[in-house]
């Protein structure tokens, strides 16, 4: 990086990132990458981990600071482009913007800081990544969850989610004289009874919606099973629990049943908490004004909340409304002033 400034080692290295593959379970190449980089930089160790997790320690021993982006993506790969300040491309925005911003930050000296730089998998998918963490009994002082947030924001509330595999069934039956209710008709009942439950358009309501549906036999055959997959995301002070009660009250007289793929609760922390005020200044610093904002689905944020000892937020460049659509696109110099804004940030945390 001697040879280059830091815009133009952002430029070089986000593309080359994005440019590779990294869909959830599938991320072993983009994490090597990112090891060579923190030898690069010249981080104290460098090594991938049992769950393919990417993790570059370096300085001091006084606290801990988790840096913790993820490196997968959604499916859907499309060619990366660079347009002026702005690099397109899957994962752009979601989030190897914030990695690299992250990776850079994490790179730079501080007097008392030890730096744990953990380029997490399987964020997209079911928290592998963040869960082996957890696991292993990991422990750190403060810890900033690489996401977009933009630059003048950052996260201290994310929903929990809860991934539901149900599937209702029914008698077989003629199409053309039906004389009982399909299986896809007794779940459509049940998923739009739901959805007047789950009224999500406002942050404070849980929320579900339909991803995926199977069923049916034959062309002239009532569909005897049905199976689907809903995605549920409820905000604190709800729980798992009550979203488990929820779906029981409306499918207990039907012939349907589920089980839960994934979860996770919500988390909420409060803006005064001291990784919060840090981020919130050295934004302030940076001459923009900080703002504490929730966003409606979830994050690592959900599950390494349980290993923060004195704080946890969520921080990135990049909008996240641009996130697993096929526009990601973010600006360099964003990267940069985040990185920065990063760095002050714990510098002050060393003088607090």
């Amino acid at each position: 990086m001697r040879e280059l400034s830091e815009e133009e080692w952002i430029r070089k290295n986000l593309k080359r990132l994005i440019e590779i593959k990294s869909i959830s379970g599938e991320e072993r190449d983009a994490v090597s990458f990112v090891i060579d980089l923190c030898k690069e930089l010249g981080f104290d160790k460098s090594f991938i981990d049992e769950v393919n997790n990417g993790i570059c320690i370096k300085g001091g021993e006084s606290f801990s600071v988790l840096m913790a982006p993820h490196i997968d993506t959604v499916p859907g790969y499309y060619d990366v482009k660079e347009i002026e300040d702005k690099i397109i491309g899957r994962g752009a925005v979601d989030a190897k913007g914030p990695l690299i911003s992250m990776l850079l930050a994490s790179s730079r000296e501080y007097e008392r800081a030890g730096i744990n730089f953990v380029a997490l998998v399987d964020e997209e998918g079911k928290n592998t990544g963040s869960k082996n963490l957890i696991n292993k009994g990991n422990q750190y002082d403060y810890i900033i969850v690489g996401e977009p947030s933009n630059i003048s924001d950052y996260v201290i509330e994310y929903r929990g989610y809860a991934f539901i595999d149900m599937e209702c069934r029914a008698k077989p039956s003629h199409s053309s004289f039906p004389n009982s209710a399909s299986a896809y008709e007794i779940f459509h009942n049940i998923y739009y009874t739901l959805k007047k439950i789950f009224i999500g358009e406002k942050y404070e309501n849980p929320s579900i919606t339909l991803t995926k549906i199977c069923g049916g036999e034959y062309y002239n055959v009532m569909p005897t099973n049905v199976r689907a997959i809903l995605d549920t995301r409820f905000p604190y002070p709800y729980s798992i629990k009550d979203i488990i009660k929820l779906i029981n009250d409306v499918i207990k007289t039907n012939d349907c049943s589920y089980n839960i793929i994934s979860s996770c609760e919500p988390v909420k922390v409060q803006p005064s908490n001291s990784i919060a005020r840090s981020i919130a200044r050295a934004i302030s610093k940076a001459g923009m004004k900080p703002r504490p904002v929730r966003k409606f689905g979830s994050s690592d944020m959900n599950i390494l909340v349980n290993i923060a000892k004195r704080g946890i937020i969520a921080y990135g460049p990049g909008d996240s409304k641009f996130a697993h659509t096929n526009y990601e696109e973010i600006s360099v110099k964003d990267v940069f002033v985040s990185s920065k804004v990063i760095e002050n940030a714990i510098n002050a945390l060393s003088k607090s």
